[in-house]
Parts: structure tokens; C-alpha cells; sequence
């Protein structure tokens, strides 16, 4: 065989099927099949013969981890998501990763041709230097480089596979952990309800075929005890009790409702099962993680002909990627449904939510009518009720000739965020005086203009500026300042498109407030949905986004219509509308609010410093800022 440096060869949807049919996909999964089947049953203490050539990949990943003491977490790094001297250390690696797996080789005898094709393998196991995160890619790259050391004859002895599957990947899974910690790594993606962990599914997929025909019932895992007794023995439990710790403050069904639901479910035969198709669609079959996959000799691209001088086109940004395939809470209970042949768990245990932020918990759905008669549009894209008719359009992330066409007609003549979704709108009519509340990307960005005057706007600079001033001031090289023509990090005060028969109409005051009692109270959730009008990077200082969250209930009409926005070393912000009408009322109440505050406050509130994560999602803080503007206005029917 004549091997050769893996490269990328998923660029598109139809690379992905392509991929999803190959017998090298099929290699792949043989390989996690033959290991779930090794691990069938035997707790990580058990007794394996690892041969020599499995001692030298163990060795590899000691002195990967004793190498992190080389390079300790910069104590000012510049960013707190994302320690910067994770790159150290994944350069250390890069520099070093040749001449690690050429002598593995050559101690195990074999072909030292194959040092090549591995390298890239186990250098993109552990994370993304660019990014600063790990994610189930990462840890689907570190199988292929296994399942390419097996092609090579490098695990030869007859028991080999076991010491995988014992020894080898939990000890990979350990360090992980360590770079994850030790340098605050982003999850890649966010991947919200449907996830098992921000960063791991291995351990749960390999962890439940461990566990099966074992006496430990899957509801057992609700016990703290238990966790405690057998966490160092079964991967499944030492990873669930490590996201329990990490997740302390939260009800378990309401921080991991997935973990939740599984081990609700009758048997470890259910769950392996459902969690071996999960990961084939989840991990293998999604295109945001998919299109890093590498490929070479031993895993070929065989539906693309890539050699080592090809110039292969660079992949759309991960920020864009991770959400190319939108979520609703209603598509997540049909995959759980369609993975595991189950319905969901009850929620009794769920801590009453925030009914304002919140998503519903699926025992509030009502797959049924209640209450008030409705009918639910076709593909559950709306609801029509009382006179009322409100719907939701979800389209594929903007390409670039739609982005051009949005800058061309809506005057956009401004560098537009990473991730639009021009297509996404919510609407919500009011069919008896032809009352429209609609909610579009186009509009919502053209409140970033400066042209427009938005109260409360502060044109921010990103943290490294005062540094470039104070050089600037040393030097006496004077700085050019730019005109911007737009707020750079996307802040926007939009509250919907108002219209009456086609025809603007503004709000008014009122001392009129929304009803939150009402809100609280337990009721049937007819319709529910989520939309993304934009997200953006922040050239990588932060993330600043755009979403808006419906219900409707029989009383009622809830829209949460959110900015939030993370400039790193800077800011906290939270722009808030909410949208409320009660069945009957001639009008709906609009409550504006706006929070900011810095991270640092955030902590000095709370009494602890919280950890990157925390920071992540703005429903851990956004009642901890400081608001800066709150008032409620009308809208007369």
C-alpha cells in the first residue's frame, strides 16, 4: 500500500451521502461495533493482556499529558473562552507527532510509510488550535486513527482489542478531560437539548454496550450513590456523574433532559442500540462534523480522487456549520422517539421553569387538543386560534448569492454577520384587522446601521484596543479611525415589523404590564417554536446573536425575541422583547428591557467566579446584569 496525507473530502451534501454509503464508512463502523462488543459486560478493572504495541500508544498519550505542565494556562490570555496556550501545546504536538508515531512504528514493526497518514490523525484528535474547542469530531477523529493503526497491523495480538477498548480509549478520554479543564476549551458547537455532553458521546455509546446484561438498571443512575460506587468501573456512569457535578445547580432533567430520558429507558439493549444510531447520524451523518473528517490510503475518499497536490476548497466556518441543521424541541422528542422506540421520561422532576426564557418541558406539550380550539398548520410550522394565525419559516443557512441580493435590496451596504439565515421568519397575524407582528433577518440587521437612531446605542471596541492606542501614543504614530457605517456587533433594537393592512403602525405607552402569574400557571402548549435570524463571531472576539422562542397556549400568545451579545473582556449585553396577548384583550403588550453588565460584575454578584461555560448560554446570567431600560408598550387591536 502506498500511503499518503490524509485530506479533507466532505464539501458538500452530497460528499456526506457519498460518504454515508462508502465501505469506508462501513470500516468505521465496524470498528466501534467490534468494540462495543469487546466491552460487553467487563467493568474497566478487569484483567486484559496489553501487548507491546498497545504499551507504546499508551506511552504516546502519558507524555501528552505530562506535556500540558510545559505549557500552563496563560493567566491573561485575552479571551476567557479558551485558554490561548492550548495552541502551545497543540503545536508541541504538531512538531512532535511524526517522530512519536514513527517510533511507535518502528518499535512495533511496522511500516514506517504509514507515520504520514497517521500524524494528521492523532493531531486532530484533541481539539482545534484556531477555535480553541473539542467536540465530538475530535473524539471521531481519534477512532479513525485507531481504526487506521488496525489497518496497518499495528494492534496485532489476538486480545488487542480489548485493550483498546479497557486501557487505550479511557485513557484518551482522561486526557481530554485534562485539556478541557485545564484550558477552559469551548464545546465544538452547541448543540443544545439532543446532546448527551457538550464534548463526548463515545463514553455513553461504548458505556452502554458495557453495561448490558450487567445488574445495575438504567434507573439506578438517578441514584448519586451508585454513581459514586461505580464510576471508576463503567464509562456511562464516571461520565454521567462528572456532567452531574459539573451541573449541580440544575435539576438533572432539566440541565441533561436527554441523559434524563435514557436512563428512564426499560433496558442497557434499548439504550446501546439507540445510541448506536444516534451516533451514526449525530457524529457521522451530520455535516458540520463530518466535513473535518480526513482521508487517505487507509480510509480512502473513495467517491473523490484526492492527491497530496490538489488544491481542495476550505470548508464554510464552524459557526456557520453548527447550526446548518436547525433544532426545534418537538424534532428532538421525535428523534428520541425514533432512536430509542420510546417515549420520553416524566418530568416530574424539572424545577418549575422560567416561563419567560424557559422552553417547555415535554410533559407541558400537548400532542392533543386542550382547551381551546386550534389547528396546527402542515409540518408543524404554525398554529392557527382564535382569529389569530402565527407561523414560523425555517430555511438553510444564506448562501452568498442571497446574502448579496439581502445587501442589494434591503440596503445592507454593510459586512453582514458569519452565520444569516435570511430565509427564518415568524409571523404573527391577526386575520380579523389584518395585524401583522413579523419577524425578519433583513429587517432585524438594518437596525444595525447607523443611519438608524437606536436608543441606548454604544459603539464598542474590541479589548485589544486600548493597547494599540497606548503603542500608538509610544510611538507617536497616529491611529486612522474609521467612520464606521454600522455597529459592528450587531446590536439590534428591532421588536418586529408592525404593520396593518400592509401599512406601518407604532406603539404606544402603557401602564398595562404582562401577566407572569398567568405565565406560571401549568397549561397545555399548543404550538411551540424557535428561530435563528442571525449569529455572528465577532472576528472572533466574542458572539453576539438573534432568536426568537414562541407559545401558544389556550389563554395565550408568549414570544421571547432575544439579542444577547458576548464581546469578550468587554461585555455582557441582553436585549430583550416580549410579546404578550391574552385571548379576548384588545391589545398586545410589548416589554422592552436591556441588561449589560461584564463578566467580572457577574461573578462579584454571585459571589464565585463561574467558569467559561457558565458564560456560554445568556439565560445563566441575563438576571444578573444591570438593567439599563425597561418599559412595556401597546398594541391596540
Amino acid at each position: 500500500m502506498t500511503f499518503r496525507t490524509p485530506t479533507r473530502a466532505i464539501f458538500s451534501l452530497d460528499d456526506l451521502t457519498a460518504f454515508s454509503h462508502s465501505e469506508t464508512k462501513s470500516s468505521i463502523v465496524s470498528f466501534i461495533s467490534t468494540l462495543c462488543f469487546e466491552i460487553h459486560g467487563k467493568p474497566l478493572s478487569s484483567q486484559c493482556t496489553v501487548s507491546e504495541p498497545a504499551k507504546l500508544l499508551l506511552d504516546v498519550l502519558d507524555h501528552l499529558e505530562l506535556k500540558i505542565a510545559d505549557f500552563p494556562p496563560a493567566q491573561s490570555s485575552g479571551a476567557r473562552f479558551g485558554n490561548k496556550s492550548f495552541r502551545l501545546w497543540l503545536d508541541d504536538l504538531r512538531s512532535e507527532a511524526m517522530g512519536l508515531i514513527q517510533n511507535m512504528l518502528s518499535s512495533a514493526g511496522v511500516n514506517e510509510g504509514a507515520t504520514k497518514e497517521l500524524a494528521p490523525y492523532l493531531i486532530d484528535s484533541f481539539g482545534n488550535s484556531t477555535r480553541l474547542d473539542y467536540g465530538t469530531g475530535h473524539e471521531a477523529t481519534f477512532i479513525m486513527f485507531l481504526r487506521c493503526l488496525s489497518l496497518c497491523d499495528f494492534f496485532c495480538h489476538p486480545r488487542d482489542t480489548l485493550s483498546v477498548v479497557l486501557r487505550i480509549i479511557p485513557r484518551y478520554l482522561t486526557l481530554v478531560r485534562a485539556l478541557i479543564a485545564t484550558y477552559s476549551l469551548e464545546p465544538a458547537g452547541t448543540h443544545g437539548a439532543w446532546s448527551l455532553d457538550d464534548y463526548t458521546f463515545l463514553p455513553f455509546l461504548l458505556g452502554a454496550a458495557q453495561l448490558q446484561g450487567h445488574s445495575i438498571p438504567p434507573r439506578q443512575l438517578l441514584n448519586p450513590s451508585v454513581l459514586a460506587q461505580h464510576s471508576d468501573d463503567f464509562l456511562f456512569i464516571g461520565t454521567l456523574r462528572h456532567i452531574r457535578e459539573k451541573k449541580s445547580s440544575v435539576p438533572f432533567a432539566q440541565g441533561s433532559p436527554m441523559l434524563f430520558d435514557i436512563v428512564h429507558l426499560p433496558s442497557w439493549d434499548v439504550i446501546s442500540s439507540g445510541l448506536a444510531n444516534m451516533f451514526q447520524e449525530e457524529v457521522l451523518g451530520k455535516f458540520p462534523v463530518a466535513q473535518h473528517f480526513l482521508f487517505g490510503a487507509l480510509l480512502p475518499a473513495t467517491w473523490r480522487q484526492v492527491s497530496e497536490d490538489d488544491v481542495i476548497p476550505q470548508p464554510v466556518s464552524g459557526l456557520a456549520l453548527l447550526r446548518m441543521q436547525q433544532r426545534s424541541p418537538m424534532n428532538d422528542m421525535d428523534n428520541f422517539v425514533r432512536y430509542f422506540k420510546q417515549l420520553r421520561a416524566s418530568r416530574k422532576e424539572i424545577a418549575q421553569p422560567n416561563p419567560l426564557i424557559a422552553e417547555p418541558s415535554v410533559a407541558t406539550v400537548a400532542p392533543f387538543a386542550h382547551g381551546r380550539a386550534h389547528n396546527l398548520l402542515p409540518n408543524n410550522s404554525g398554529v392557527e386560534i382564535n382569529g389569530w394565525t402565527i407561523k414560523s419559516t425555517k430555511k438553510p443557512l444564506s448562501d452568498a448569492v442571497e446574502l448579496q441580493r439581502m445587501q442589494t435590496e434591503d440596503n445592507l451596504d454593510f459586512s453582514l454577520p458569519e452565520m444569516v439565515f435570511g430565509g427564518n421568519t415568524l409571523d404573527l397575524t391577526w386575520n380579523v384587522a389584518d395585524i401583522s407582528i413579523l419577524f425578519r433577518t433583513a429587517h432585524a440587521l438594518q437596525r444595525c446601521s447607523l443611519k438608524v437612531d437606536v436608543e441606548d446605542r454604544e459603539i464598542l471596541k474590541v479589548p485589544v484596543a486600548h493597547k494599540w492606542e497606548a503603542r500608538s501614543r509610544d510611538n507617536e504614530v497616529p491611529i486612522q479611525i474609521l467612520t464606521p457605517s454600522y455597529d459592528w456587533t450587531f446590536t439590534t433594537d428591532y421588536l418586529g415589523t408592525l404593520t396593518r393592512n400592509g401599512q406601518p403602525i407604532e406603539l404606544h405607552a402603557t401602564e398595562h404590564t404582562i401577566p407572569y402569574a398567568l405565565l406560571k400557571q401549568r397549561e397545555p402548549i399548543l404550538w411551540y417554536d424557535e428561530v435563528t435570524l442571525f449569529d455572528a463571531e465577532l472576528n472572533d472576539f466574542g458572539v453576539s446573536s438573534y432568536s426568537m422562542k414562541v407559545r401558544v397556549m389556550s389563554s395565550c400568545i408568549f414570544v421571547l425575541a432575544r439579542f444577547w451579545m458576548r464581546l469578550d473582556g468587554v461585555m455582557l449585553r441582553v436585549w430583550d422583547t416580549r410579546i404578550f396577548h391574552l385571548f379576548g384583550a384588545r391589545e398586545v403588550l410589548f416589554e422592552v428591557s436591556r441588561k449589560q453588565g461584564t463578566v467580572e460584575q457577574v461573578n462579584q454578584k454571585l459571589g464565585e467566579e463561574k467558569p467559561a461555560a457558565f458564560f456560554r448560554d445568556p439565560q445563566n446570567f441575563v438576571e444578573h446584569l444591570e438593567v439599563k431600560r425597561q418599559k412595556t408598550l401597546s398594541l391596540s387591536l
